[in-house]
Order: C-alpha cells, then structure tokens, then sequence
C-alpha cells in the first residue's frame, strides 16, 4: 500500500504578494491604533527621547563650538534631555531629521515605525528561508502582538535596538550557511548599531553566541567574538564615565527572589497567555518531525537564552524583553504547520490548525484586552504661556514633566522660555538605591518653601498637576498649600488626557520677579559628579 503523500500548504499561504499584503493591513493597524497618539505618553523616557533629538539638531546648527557648555545651558533651559544616559545613534537619526522637518513629535514617531517595518521585514525573510514558504506569515502575526502595538506607539529606544538586533542575527545565520563576507560585514554593521542604539542590547550578545554554537560552525567565533569583546568594552567605558549607571543593573537578593514570577507575567503581556500556549505547542510539534526539529530546537535555545540572561538583572521590564517577540512568532507558526503536515490529518483538521493563530490573538484580547496608552492636552498649556510669558520661566510639578518640557521646546525655536523640573528644585537628593532617588524637601513649612522659591527659581508661572493626594509627594503638599495664597493667584486650568492626572492648573506670582543665578547641575543615578552652574543656552542669532 502506497504511503500518503506530505501534506503541501495551499499556495496562497506560501505567497509573498499574499504575506506582503497581511503585513500591509497589520501595520495598517498599528496607523489606526496611534493616529491620534504622539507616543510621548511613557513619560518620562518618550519626551526624553524625543527632545534628546531636537537638542542634537540645535547642537549640529550652534552648539559644536563648545558642546559640553551647549549641552549643560541647554539643559538648565529644556531640563529632558538625556545626551550621556543613552547611545547616540537614535538621537542622531532624529537630529538630521529635525534639521530638515518641523519641531514635533511626528518625526520621532515615524522612524519608530520604521524599525518596526524592518523588524517584520526580517522575521519574513527568516521564516521562509529556514521553516516554510508559508511561514511568512509569521511577521503578520508579529505585528498583531500586544507586546509590538504597544511600542510601536511608543518613542523608545527598545523596538529600533531589537530590530537592528535581529537583523543582526538573520545575517550571522546567513554566514552560518556558507554566505560570504558582506553577511560578515551585514552582522557587524547592525550589531554595533543595535548597541549604539540602547545598551540593553548588550543582552543580543548572548543570543548570538547561542546562535553561534547552535550551528557548530567555528568560522562564526571569528564574527562573534569581536561584537563580544565590543559589548564588554562599551559597559566598561559606561562604568568610566557614568559610575553610578552599572551598579544600578547587578541583582540583589530581593529581585532574584521575584525573578521567575516577574518574568513569566512580562512574558504574557507581551504576547498574552492563549499566544505563549501556541507557541510552546508549536515548538513541541515541530519537535516530533524531522523537517522542523531542527528549527524547532534553535527557536527553543534562543528564547531560553533570552529569557535566562534577563533572570539576574533587576530591571526586568516588558522592554528589556523584546527579542521574545519574533521568536514567539516564529513559533507560534510552527503549530499549524507541523500538524497540518501530518498525512493523516484532514482537511477540517487542517484548518482549524490554520485558524488556530487567528484565533489565539482574538482570544489574547478577549482574556487579556487593553487600551493603548494616550497622553495628550500640554501642547494647549505651553501655548497658553507663550502667549502671556514669552520670556518667562515656569515652575512645573507633575510626573509629566519631561511631556511638558518637549512641548515648551517645540514651541519656543527662540530658545526663550524656561522649565524648572519641581521633582528637582523642590526636593534634595539624599540617597540613590538602585533606580529610587530617595529626597526630602528643601523646606520645612510654607514660608520656607515660599522664601525658597523667591531666591532660587525666578519664576513667573507654576504649573501643577492635579492629582489624589495620595499620590503627592511631601514638596508637592507644600507646594499646594503656599499657592493657595498670595502672591500666589490661579490663572487657568487645561484639561489633559493622561491615566494619572485630569488636569494641570497654572498660577501666577504677583510679585516681581528677582531673576535666580543658575544652580550647579547633578545627576546622582550617574556620578557624583557637579557640574558648572552655566545659564540658560541663548541662541548666537535670534532666528
């Protein structure tokens, strides 16, 4: 009796034009989610990183002259910007954006979504090339994932980093195969960006020597080593320079106790519990046929190492686990098409297999639903002061404050208001453990406080968001209760869309107001460092 013969997917799933064309509605998607969503609402780091690109444009126009000095007076005026915490490359594509196209967030937004676009590009290019035509559709799936709307409505630095870093992987995987010198090169190139882009990335390190010594090829130590040696390089120098930024990622006993559950629910926001079922599934079907066995086992290797190295590390945040993503993807297709290729399977069989992907990201969002995050309403507050203070300098106490202070900067090309931090100015830091700053207020009472604000901030305008009061800090309640009075007076009140606060309340100081000598600038998550009490950046030309 004649064997059945293998089962072959019917052509349209194996058709690019078809996969193209799922890729195109998914990211469709992604457009209609964020439409009306500046991505600045994971404050503070969004703002940061987007006025972190606006700085290097204005440094590129006037600021090489004398960079350290530009940077720290543009700091006292626009006090969100993060040169030294983070890599340049981002930052740098923004820059040369923002040399050409307007002040806004639309930019940073639109490269963002870039990196996503060649983030599914690449999953597509290696799930047809080493699972199946038909596995393409993989980087659609990709796309419909929790964990990938919701960064890609984000501006962070995590989505570009992990797609540099998976192309990265696809090129030494491609050398694995015997490709020549320009995946070598292809390997290097988006492996040193991948690291220039966020020093998480460090993590893409250990993946790719897994990738390596899955495929016992020693030609490969040749190509890993170096982006090894280059990762240790790139910490050492960041502990030089910034001394108190490392010892902030080395565990304790307290987060290593919290490790596995904190990573299992990191795990499943991000794809959400019925997808990491699938994909779990798929990797132990593809197991059991030798077409897939040994893809099944590579994809298994990867996410295990992935998933090990983030285990020590205290910050063990959604972002820092972004390389799940493809992999998950990956899979999560290698369910349906292993059991479909079972010869005995029927045709209902296999299409329910089929429909099992579909059906895990409608049933993901009926367990486990969200709502995208949006922040939204400061650009009405930053217009309000350019109107009646053109040149004044305004006191901001609220968690949106780098929001606040990416706003004033687009709306002030002439370098002319200024933003107090009230996080900063109002409390002095007394310690740092880990990632809590811990601070007191730099008063006692209200005269204090008032007598504080009189000799040190020179400022026109408070601004202050309305919170529970709960959630006030001991310097926030201060505050309150010294603007209730004169020469305090409330001016106007702007509603904003945020999941914290309803709104932001703005007061005037009456009396005339003594402009404050600049303070010496400290950033104690970094170093001890002090750092010249420059002024405020003015522009060589008034534009």
């Amino acid at each position: 009796m004649q064997a059945p013969s293998p089962w072959a997917p019917p052509r349209l799933l194996g058709a690019l034009p078809a996969q193209l064309l799922g890729l195109a509605a998914a990211f469709a998607l992604l457009l209609v989610l964020g439409w009306d969503n500046d991505g600045l609402w994971f404050d503070p780091d969004s703002a940061r990183h987007a006025l972190s690109g606006l700085y290097v444009a204005d440094l590129l126009r006037e600021g090489l002259g004398d960079p350290l000095g530009f940077t720290l007076g543009y700091f006292q005026r626009y006090p969100a910007i993060t040169p030294g915490a983070y890599p340049p490359l981002f930052y740098l594509l923004e820059g040369l954006g923002f040399l050409l196209l307007p002040a806004g967030p639309g930019w940073p937004r639109a490269l963002v979504l870039g990196f996503v676009l060649m983030l599914a590009a690449y999953t597509l290019a290696w799930a047809r090339r080493w699972i199946a035509p038909a596995a393409g559709w993989a980087a659609v799936l990709l796309l419909l994932l929790q964990g990938t709307q919701v960064q890609a409505t984000a501006v962070l630095l995590n989505l570009p980093a992990l797609a540099l870093g998976w192309g990265a992987l696809y090129h030494l995987r491609r050398r694995q195969e015997g490709g020549g010198r320009g995946q070598v090169l292809a390997f290097l190139g988006l492996a040193a960006a991948s690291l220039l882009t966020h020093y998480a990335a460090v993590l893409l390190l250990p993946v790719a020597l897994a990738l390596a010594l899955g495929g016992r090829d020693r030609r490969i130590g040749r190509t890993v080593l170096p982006m090894l040696l280059a990762g240790g390089l790139l910490l050492l120098g960041i502990h030089a320079l910034l001394p108190g930024w490392l010892p902030r990622f080395l565990p304790s006993a307290d987060s290593l106790a919290q490790a596995l559950p904190q990573t299992y629910d990191a795990l499943r926001r991000l794809v959400g519990l019925p997808m990491l079922l699938v994909a779990v599934l798929g990797l132990l079907l593809a197991a059991r046929d030798p077409r897939w066995r040994s893809e099944a086992g590579r994809l298994a290797l990867l996410l295990a190492v992935t998933v090990v190295v983030m285990l020590p590390l205290p910050a063990r945040d959604l972002r820092y686990m972004l390389m799940v993503l493809p992999l998950l993807s990956l899979a999560a297709v290698l369910g349906p098409l292993a059991w479909a290729a079972a010869p005995q399977r029927s045709r209902l069989a296999r299409g329910l297999a089929v429909l099992a992907l579909p059906a895990a990201v409608l049933l993901t969002q009926g367990v486990q639903p969200f709502n995208l995050t949006r922040v939204a309403g400061f650009e009405r507050v930053t217009a309000h002061l350019a109107q009646v203070g053109p040149e004044d300098t305004v006191l901001y106490a609220g968690g949106y404050r780098s929001t606040m202070t990416f706003y004033l900067r687009v709306g002030d090309p002439g370098w002319q208001r200024r933003l107090i931090a009230g996080e900063h100015f109002l409390n002095r830091t007394t310690a740092v453990r880990g990632f809590l700053r811990i601070t007191e207020p730099v008063a006692d009472d209200a005269e204090g406080l008032l007598q504080y604000l009189r000799s040190h901030c020179g400022c026109r305008w408070i601004a202050v968001e309305v919170r529970d009061e709960g959630d006030l800090t001991p310097a926030e309640r201060l505050l309150r209760s010294v603007l209730l009075k004169p020469p305090f007076e409330p001016v106007a009140r702007f509603p904003i869309d945020s999941p914290f606060s309803p709104r932001v309340d703005l007061y005037r100081n009456t009396e005339p107001i003594v402009p404050a000598a600049p303070q010496p600038l400290r950033f104690p998550f970094f170093t001890d460092r002090s750092f010249p009490a420059v002024p405020p950046i003015r522009h060589r030309d008034p534009p």
